[in-house]
């Protein structure tokens, strides 16, 4: 049997079950802070490390949405749940441009700039634009509990709709072992609407609590752990709206989900963490800021794709960092 065929047998083969547990999902959701509505299942096949396939039920949601003034309402949400979902706190000129330059990158077809829908680009106007927006910032100082943050150095994403969409297993993106608890969040803003027909991030609510779990599917040193367990997961495929942004614990177990392509998906990967007061970490942020690529560093901020990736800027207008950019980057210490 080939791939394709054996990929058809297998959805096939999970509808009931996908029926049965999306309702148990749905009971289990609308009893927690009507989490969502108007819910739709898909069954979806994920490969594990070990290249067996586990079928985990995907509904298709409409989250709550927060305003980022409510802080209160938006953090009990999030201690919760595990995510959130705040609604515009960008704006549409920036997220504009932002599209635009990824649209024009990608039209040059230049070789391993995207992997996994991730595109490395690190550096621009657009995205110091979009970190440095101030009510962006306090909705993040609320999470973290410090106004002391400093920007993630990420990526975007961007999938055309005529590409193949490429299975992403489940996992975290926290260290089970060395940081058990609270210690990162990550977070999406939708450059353009998110859902279905986009492919969008798929989570499992509540998920943070068994994170621990992990503990024997990881060691000491990786950040990325792949979902290992044998009991189908319980997703929920967020439809975002243009400028929302998701926000979850780096401790929920994700993934994504697409059904029938209709429209390019576009997003730009914004968050922060707590800064801290050191010399090193403070030149490498600026040092990769500098020459505008990515790197892996947890404590300095930065992130970027598994080598091999694109080891040369991509950007295109340099940045106009406000006085809150300059601590945001790295350019003057908080402390």
């Amino acid at each position: 049997m080939n791939n394709k065929k054996y990929f058809f047998a297998v959805l096939l083969s999970v509808t009931t079950l996908c029926s049965k547990a999306t309702l148990d999902s749905q009971n289990k959701i609308q009893t927690n802070n009507n989490i969502t509505e108007n819910n739709i299942c898909y069954p979806q096949t994920i490969p594990f490390k070990n290249n067996k396939k586990q079928t985990h039920p995907v509904t298709i949601t409409n989250p709550m949405v927060f305003s980022a003034k409510n802080s209160d309402a938006f953090m009990k949400f999030f201690d919760q749940n595990g995510f959130v979902v705040i609604d515009n706190i960008s704006n549409k000129e920036d997220r504009d441009e932002l599209v635009a330059l990824i649209d024009e990158i990608a039209s040059k077809n230049i070789p391993k700039t995207r992997r996994l829908a991730f595109m490395d680009l690190y550096h621009d106007k657009t995205l110091a634009n979009l970190r440095q927006n101030q009510d962006l910032y306090e909705a993040f100082t609320h999470i973290y509990k410090t106004k002391k943050l400093w920007s993630v150095f990420d990526r975007v994403i961007y999938w055309n709709k005529n590409e193949q969409e490429m299975p992403l297993a489940p996992h975290v993106d926290q260290n089970p072992i060395n940081n058990p608890e609270f210690n990162y969040v990550q977070a999406m803003i939708a450059l353009r609407d998110m859902n279905e027909d986009t492919g969008t991030l798929a989570l499992v609510p509540k998920s943070n609590l068994w994170f621990t779990e992990y503990q024997e599917w990881s060691d000491q040193h990786v950040g990325y752990v792949e979902y290992e367990g044998d009991k189908p997961l319980n997703f929920i495929a967020l439809r975002l709206k243009e400028g929302q942004i998701v926000i979850w614990d780096s401790r929920t177990t994700h993934s994504r989900f697409r059904g029938e392509p209709k429209a390019n998906r576009y997003a730009a990967l914004i968050t922060y963490t707590t800064a801290i007061d050191d010399n090193k970490l403070l030149e490498k942020r600026k040092s990769y800021y500098k020459v505008g690529i990515g790197c892996s560093d947890y404590n300095a901020g930065l992130r970027a794709t598994a080598k091999p990736r694109y080891e040369q800027s991509l950007r295109k207008t340099p940045e106009k960092l406000t006085e809150l950019g300059e601590k945001l980057y790295g350019i003057k210490s908080w402390f």
